[in-house]
């Protein structure tokens, strides 16, 4: 029996369990096998979506029109809730003015109570539940982890990085429109 894999395998099956970084070990056979791994998933109606510049790469489901019929979906979407979308508004901006205000293209930086604080502006001041408040945003900062939207910088100092990813989910088109949805949603519910 010839089980001859193909030499960009690992990179196909980190890309259908999330996303690649630039500082993974796959990210190097993905640059070398691009146009082979496009062809790859296209033939399974999945788009690569890849930033070399910004360091980032994941898989996309192709939109197809009406008189097409689509094969089954591969990727399942995520519906982000309310206060994991508050979470990526927030890391969205502070992106955004790292970026402007910075010369250099470098990772953005956040302690866990800098992303707790830039949060909290989204609640009605309510001091009564404070506690269960930091444990939800606490959650939701988890949730982003594991999403590959956030990432341990150091842990035992409570910093993370902001990943790049989180402009292609959010774009700063649709930055201020979300936002003032969220604020709007807050206003009357939060």
């Amino acid at each position: 029996m010839n089980n001859k894999l193909l030499p960009y395998t690992n990179v196909i099956i980190k890309l259908l369990q999330g996303i690649i970084y630039l500082d993974d070990k796959e990210w190097n056979e993905l640059k070398k096998y691009t146009d082979e791994i496009k062809k790859h998933f296209n033939s399974l109606g999945l788009a690569l979506y890849f930033d070399e510049i910004e360091g980032f790469s994941f898989l996309k489901q192709m939109e197809f029109s009406e008189d097409e019929t689509p094969p089954l979906k591969l990727i399942s979407k995520r519906q982000l809730t309310f206060s994991v979308t508050m979470i990526c508004v927030v890391l969205r901006e502070q992106l955004m003015q790292f970026d402007s205000s910075s010369s250099e293209t470098g990772k953005l930086i956040l302690s866990k109570e800098e992303i707790v604080n830039l949060v909290n502006s989204f609640y009605k001041e309510d001091t009564s539940n404070e506690a269960k408040k930091l444990d939800k945003i606490n959650s939701d900062i988890n949730k982003l982890i594991e999403y590959g939207f956030l990432k341990w910088f150091n842990e035992s100092k409570n910093l993370l990085e902001v990943k790049r990813i989180i402009r292609a989910i959010i774009d700063a088109d649709k930055l201020n429109e979300i936002k003032e949805k969220l604020l709007e949603y807050a206003k009357r519910n939060v």
